[in-house]
């Protein structure tokens, strides 16, 4: 026992000795050392910049979910800001990515159980392709590619899966347009869904088609398989009419001409909101070209309601038609005439829709039908 005292007081001689002058060093008045690990909260956020015990920190910061909750989250950081590797987890999802500067920088991943978004940075900014793969366990899977540019949309594909096999693609292109005065910036605009220029040269030549009557470069643009469907009204009920070209002297049964009288001013397209007619008020919009994407889903609702009132049969091929529609990507454009005539105030402009098919765009309906009048 007199050897362990002995021991412990000459111990305790030396340390009161080390922090007392001589040759060791005094702690009183420093900052303690800088830990490298710490919670997020525990840290002082002043402008920007994080701080312990007054001074930028530098290691790695954690953050814990409340209340026992599964979630945890770290950054690595320098000086202060967050800099290097982050990572967020919880149950079922996660975040992945690289912070330069106290900015989101390069690729971030995020995945779900079914799905995975990779996503790319530049100074805080969207800047890359960002590619989602939604729906991931089901037969039926979304793929979409974006293109972004300082935070600017350029462009998003869309494709639908079904069993491994894609079906369909929808394509939306963003162009901004700006107005400068002596070197300021007085107007900008985003047109959001503008298409590449082929696609409107297209759209263009459908429409001068039928203003010139030129059955040979309409019929140009229809696919050997699908032909052309109509969207007519012959009485009080609307119908589809297939058929496998467009004739200006033999158009749909019950119509005596075709809608060629559209009148345009110039052929600039409005991606927008499609115009709608109302028999007392007429069109919501002014005259112009309209162009939005749409769903094929009217072929079969009109095929549907003959069938139910009218009885018709449909030919396989015909029904084959109205399936594959379904599956593609479409626009559809309506032309308000410049110029309204009768046939304006009953609501009949110039309206078609164009198809994605097989990598090319192709025109696959017409709709005549108008909507005040038999």
């Amino acid at each position: 026992m007199n050897k362990v005292h002995i021991f412990l007081t000459v111990s305790a001689v030396m340390i009161a000795a080390m922090g007392c002058g001589g040759g060791g060093s005094s702690r009183g008045s420093e900052t303690a050392a800088m830990p490298e690990t710490i919670e997020l909260e525990k840290l002082d956020l002043r402008d920007d910049v994080y701080y312990y015990n007054d001074a930028p920190y530098t290691g790695m910061a954690l953050w814990y979910a409340p209340g026992g909750a599964e979630g945890t989250a770290s950054w690595e950081m320098k000086d202060g800001r967050f800099h290097g590797e982050h990572k967020r987890r919880s149950s079922e999802w996660g975040l992945t990515g690289n912070y330069k500067d106290g900015k989101k920088d390069g690729e971030w991943t995020e995945t779900e159980p079914c799905s995975e978004i990779v996503q790319y940075y530049k100074d805080d900014m969207k800047h890359g392709e960002w590619s989602y793969h939604l729906d991931m366990c089901s037969d039926k899977s979304q793929r979409i590619t974006e293109t972004w540019e300082n935070d600017a949309l350029t462009q998003r594909i869309t494709e639908i899966w079904e069993n491994d096999v894609i079906n369909q693609t929808n394509i939306l292109v963003q162009s901004k347009t700006e107005i400068w005065e002596n070197d300021v910036l007085i107007n900008e605009w985003i047109l959001a869904n503008a298409l590449p220029t082929d696609v409107e040269d297209l759209i263009i030549t459908i429409i001068k088609g039928f203003q010139n009557r030129d059955e040979a470069a309409l019929n140009q643009l229809l696919h050997n398989d699908f032909g052309v469907v109509f969207y007519t009204m012959p009485g009080a009920m609307y119908n589809v009419f297939f058929t496998d070209k467009i004739s200006f002297i033999d158009p749909p049964p019950g119509y005596t001409r075709m809608p060629t009288d559209v009148i345009t001013a110039d052929y600039k397209i409005r991606y927008e909101q499609l115009p709608e007619f109302d028999c007392e008020n007429g069109w919501s919009k002014p005259a112009g070209i309209y162009c939005y994407s749409s769903e094929a889903t009217e072929t079969r609702r009109i095929a549907n309601l003959m069938t139910e009132y009218l009885e018709i049969s449909w030919e396989a091929h015909e029904t084959k038609i109205i399936e594959e529609l379904e599956t593609k990507t479409h626009y559809t454009i309506t032309v308000i005439s410049a110029e309204p005539s009768e046939r304006m105030d009953m609501g009949i402009s110039l309206e078609f829709t164009i198809t994605l098919i097989d990598g090319k765009w192709y025109l696959t309906i017409v709709d005549i039908r108008g909507y005040c009048g038999a």
